[in-house]
């Protein structure tokens, strides 16, 4: 969410009717502080609605404690009169409503309904809205995110040995253990590749899974990277392999897309509504070690479909997750509600 957030306002439209300001209502470092962060922009809300200088509200919303902050914020907003836009990207919000009890699905049922309008990722989070919260069908937008191609200077080459990325959380939601299998796989034996996994997490957890695993000399842990790390990092991969148990719609895919880089990823959140197996990904099953083994082997001996993927990306980047293309698209709304509510 946060990078969503640093690239709306880095390339917002000069054009537009607002003044972006972005406020954090969980705060850094420890969780014990978040109560504080989220005073702070509460205030913040009220003194602006007061002076008559905040137009609307727009509030990123994952699950979890972010779903009961975030809804004490978009409360608040609408007890003062000021729109509520309300872009959810909770990879795994059905799971955790489902576990709600009674009390707790109403209340996470009000945060949607109260909102002025709901931007999702993909029609599956769009029909869950209507279907499972009672959210009007004309309160939701379906919008794809949106990432920016970092300029690199010279292309970046790709080396004789086949390097495949994994960027993001070291977790288990993210399939990394089942990624690490993938690599000690027999079917993978002969071939000459190095894996390298790219993000902060458990990183000790999975160094010695893959020590275990006899994978030490072919496998690295980079820890946390910036921006640009992670675009070159992306531009000399072969490939970017994402076997998450839940996602919405994730950043890394898209900029591998952007990058020429093809991906192997799970059929998960909006996933597969953007992408095509065999043309701009590959699909395999979450948990399923054997099936991303599979597939490396695909790439790894067939460079025809590898730039297949490589070039139907692209294409499918440029139509439709340019940063042009997901500013003007939110920039619409923001327009729509400020129209509404002048």
């Amino acid at each position: 969410m946060g990078q969503v957030v640093s690239y709306l306002m880095a390339y917002a439209p000069a054009d537009l009717p607002l003044r972006l300001i972005p406020v954090d209502a969980r705060g850094p470092g420890s969780v014990v502080w978040s109560p504080w962060y989220l005073m702070v922009v509460l205030v913040r809300v009220m003194l602006g609605a007061a002076r008559g200088r905040l137009g609307l509200v727009h509030i990123h919303v994952a699950e979890r404690a972010s779903l009961v902050r975030k809804g004490v914020v978009a409360f608040a907003a609408r007890l003062v009169g000021v729109p509520v836009l309300l872009h959810l990207h909770a990879a795994e919000i059905r799971p955790f409503y489902d576990g709600l009890p009674g009390w707790g699905r109403w209340l996470a049922r009000g945060v949607f309904r109260q909102a002025d309008l709901c931007v999702v990722l993909g029609t599956g989070w769009r029909d869950w809205l209507v279907n499972t919260i009672g959210v009007a069908p004309d309160r939701i937008a379906v919008i794809r995110n949106g990432v920016p191609v970092i300029a690199l200077g010279e292309p970046t080459a790709r080396g004789p040995i086949f390097r495949i990325l994994f960027l993001g959380n070291l977790t288990p939601r993210k399939g990394v253990g089942d990624l690490l299998v993938a690599l000690a796989d027999p079917m993978l034996a002969g071939c000459r590749f190095e894996a390298i996994f790219a993000g902060g997490g458990a990183i000790e957890t999975y160094r010695r899974q893959a020590g275990e695993l006899g994978l030490d000399d072919r496998v690295s842990f980079t820890g946390w990277i910036d921006r640009t790390r992670a675009a070159e990092l992306t531009a000399s991969a072969h490939v970017l392999v994402l076997p998450s148990y839940h996602e919405g719609l994730p950043l890394v895919v898209l900029e591998a897309l952007g990058a020429g880089t093809p991906v192997i990823c799970t059929p998960v959140g909006s996933i597969p509504e953007v992408l095509d197996d065999g043309s701009t990904a590959l699909f395999v099953p979450p948990g399923g070690s054997r099936e991303i083994a599979s597939a490396l082997r695909r790439l790894i001996d067939d460079s025809a479909l590898a730039e297949r993927l490589a070039v139907g990306g692209r294409c499918l980047y440029r139509q439709e997750f340019t940063m042009e293309i997901f500013v003007d698209r939110i920039a619409a709304l923001y327009r729509r509600l400020a129209i509404a509510n002048a």
